[in-house]
């Protein structure tokens, strides 16, 4: 241990020993442990009041769990007393000490388990004041906030010490915390179960909600990180300072509504804060809108929503699978004042629970001594958690003094490092599965997706999916008992939690900030949408060997089918019909033409061009005949050249007796004679301009061949 570690822990001692001596007052303490004597004693730590602001603790008890919690550990040592076989003619004890939910008095406690004997540094107890204890290992604290504290206390004084529930990723780091093992998984792995949950549901755009201190700080890294490998973005991730109230709990949900299309939420906040927050989303009217998705450090019993089932209904609250104690439930659930008096907080736990008083004010309700809690009884899932770490110590205990064989002090022979070894080493079926410890002294376990859903006329949590630690996926998914939004529903789809909409047949997404959100881009006429990355793309319907086409869904290509005219058909029929006129009415005019062949006008015009405008325009017409037959590659050529050559045939005599007119009087207005503007210049020059178009045609047909070529 270094000195400055060394110095600051015996300053910290002396703080707490002089808080305590100060506040020390029997009439106005409530009370803060629970003990049972035995020949090796168990500490634990757990958080039976809410905290104060200006005392340790506050009178106000917490919710019926942490009673059971509190008799977990106690019945687990009661039931290993009565054993032979499992630390035969010894008897274990216990001290728990109540933390009052607050990191420095967890940390406080924790001293009562390390410190020599101080006069004032006791605690108040119903058997009077207590000083330190001498204990083989400490069960607790119930945050992991806490217990982060309390480990690095412990492992200084190399005191073994066993979580129950505490899961923050911290806590495996075995250079800090050498001395602290706990029977359930690190958070890294519950972080998977969460992302795996929300992928599952094509949830892409979330928020997240997490307490400050080290648990929820270090839960929102490790969820953010991986959520952002895989593809999900976030959308605010707000801190909770301290517990919310009714003003800071209307202006997170305020927050959140600032990114609405981010209604997957993942809660990381302790029970008290959760229903807090359930309130204020029903005071602003936004039932139903938000899906909540929790870690466990809410949400395991179906009293964490008392008065706020209609909020949480349909939340997935994420916890370790956990076979309910059957034979402890139903010890527990008959206890009554008379016969469940040994436990110190059980009048409290009572009153507070049927909010009566043993002893009434003129305004209170007297408590019926002989009541039970059978009427009104669930069951817990972490009480297979705390028995299992009571077992945990009884078997490591067991296995250290049988290797103390032959010694004559039996409890000098127990020593921490040999606990801790024999904790790291065992292997035995609990009440919540198998018990075993990595080398980072983490546990194994299921973990268990619930829902709060509305079962005749009441509401029950149900189980909808396990996740294995060992394969890390889910081996079991039921998503039809969640209860999801009427909007959702109708739509026949999940709640929908993404950053934009997903775009139709025909548009691309287009990528902005965050990376999971985009615009919809049309795609051109010619493209398809296909999916590219998981993101709709737009394609260019490809051209070999065949050209194709969007069909009408626009998500695939057709060959475009060949469409060929024919002279039954009535549009083939329609075109004859018209190009017969056509070519009449054309005949005519040549007949004319070559009835008035002499006359002075077409001998100015030049008869020559004339007749060569008369051909194609015959040709023309002759050519359209060729749409109405089948195609085939030579008529395919013929077509296409016979078309270039009566277009030039009907328009380059047009240009060039335009041309012969121009410079025939330009040769009048400078008294000189025209220059090549005879009959057989007009026609050389006409075919000079025909054969140019045709020689221009097929140069480009072959440059578009060898390109597609080289494309191909």
């Amino acid at each position: 241990m270094s000195m400055p570690r060394v110095l600051l822990v015996l300053l910290f001692q002396i703080s707490c020993f002089v808080a305590i001596a100060t506040i020390h007052n029997p009439g106005n303490l409530p009370q803060v442990a629970f003990i049972s004597p035995g020949d090796y004693t168990i500490g634990g730590i757990l958080s039976v009041h809410f905290s104060s602001p200006d005392k340790m603790c506050s009178d106000r008890i917490r919710e019926f769990a942490v009673y059971q919690k509190l008799e977990s550990i106690a019945f687990a040592v009661d039931e290993i007393n009565q054993r032979n076989d499992l630390l035969p003619n010894r008897t274990l004890g216990f001290v728990i000490l109540d933390d009052c939910s607050k990191t420095t008095s967890s940390l406080t406690r924790a001293l009562h388990f390390v410190q020599t004997h101080s006069p004032s540094a006791g605690v108040e107890t119903s058997h009077g004041k207590i000083n330190d204890f001498d204990v083989i290992g400490l069960i607790g604290a119930e945050s992991s906030a806490n217990t982060v504290q309390t480990a690095d206390l412990l492992s200084l004084f190399k005191v073994p010490q066993i979580s129950y529930i505490s899961t923050s990723p911290l806590l495996s780091n075995k250079r800090i915390f050498p001395y602290f093992s706990r029977v359930v998984p690190s958070d890294k792995l519950q972080v998977e179960v969460l992302v795996d949950l929300i992928t599952h549901f094509n949830w892409t755009y979330v928020s997240t909600v997490y307490e400050e201190g080290s648990y929820g700080v270090e839960f929102n890294k490790a969820f953010k990180n991986l959520a952002e490998k895989r593809g999900v973005c976030m959308g605010v991730s707000l801190i909770v300072r301290g517990y919310l109230t009714d003003k800071t709990a209307d202006k997170v949900v305020q927050d959140l509504l600032t990114v609405p299309r981010a209604r997957a939420v993942v809660l990381v906040v302790r029970n008290r804060d959760m229903a807090t927050l359930f309130r204020s989303v029903r005071q602003l009217g936004r039932v139903g809108y938000f899906r909540w998705l929790g870690s466990d450090t809410w949400g395991g019993n179906v009293q964490d929503f008392l008065g706020i089932e209609d909020v949480g209904q349909g939340s997935l609250t994420i916890g370790f699978q956990s076979r309910f104690v059957n034979r402890f439930d139903n010890y527990l659930k008959y206890l009554t004042a008379s016969n469940g008096s040994y436990n110190p907080w059980f009048n409290e736990f009572f009153e507070s629970r049927y909010n009566c008083k043993f002893y009434p004010g003129s305004n209170d309700t007297l408590c019926d001594r002989n009541k039970t809690f059978a009427a009104d009884y669930s069951p817990l899932w972490t009480s297979s958690l705390v028995i299992d770490a009571v077992y945990t110590y009884a078997h490591a205990l067991h296995d250290v003094i049988r290797g103390c064989k032959g010694k004559s002090n039996e409890k000098k022979c127990v020593e921490p490092e040999k606990m801790l070894k024999a904790i790291r080493n065992l292997t035995f079926e609990g009440e919540h599965g198998f018990v075993s410890f990595d080398e980072f002294g983490d546990g194994s376990a299921t973990y268990t997706v619930r829902t709060l859903r509305r079962v005749n006329g009441g509401y029950s949590l149900d189980e909808i999916a396990l996740w294995d630690t060992n394969i890390r996926s889910f081996t079991f998914f039921n998503p039809d008992l969640i209860t999801w939004p009427t909007a959702s529903m109708s739509s026949n789809r999940f709640l929908v939690s993404t950053c934009s909409d997903p775009c139709n047949p025909g548009y691309q997404a287009v990528t902005t900030q965050p990376h999971c959100c985009w615009y919809c881009e049309q795609c051109y006429i010619n493209e398809i949408t296909v999916l590219k990355n998981d993101k709709p793309t737009c394609l260019i319907c490809p051209k070999e060997g065949v050209f194709t086409w969007p069909d009408s869904t626009r998500t695939k290509c057709l060959p475009i089918e060949i469409n060929v005219l024919s002279i039954p058909g009535l549009v083939g029929t329609v075109i004859c019909i018209l190009l017969l006129l056509v070519m009449v009415g054309t005949l005519i005019i040549i007949a004319i033409f070559m009835r008035n062949i002499e006359s002075p006008l077409l001998e100015v015009s030049c008869k020559e061009l004339s007749f060569l405008m008369l051909m194609g325009i015959i040709a023309a017409n002759i050519l359209t005949f060729s749409v109405v037959v089948p195609p085939t590659g030579s008529s395919c050529i013929l077509v296409a050249t016979a078309f270039q050559l009566s277009f030039t045939f009907t328009y380059g005599p047009f240009l060039v007796k335009i041309n012969r007119m121009y410079r025939t009087h330009k040769a009048q207005m400078l008294n000189m004679e025209a220059k090549f503007t005879g009959r057989m210049y007009n026609v050389v020059f006409t075919l000079m301009i025909s054969f140019t178009q045709v020689g221009k045609y097929s140069f480009r047909s072959k440059s578009k061949d060898e390109s597609g070529d080289k494309l191909n």
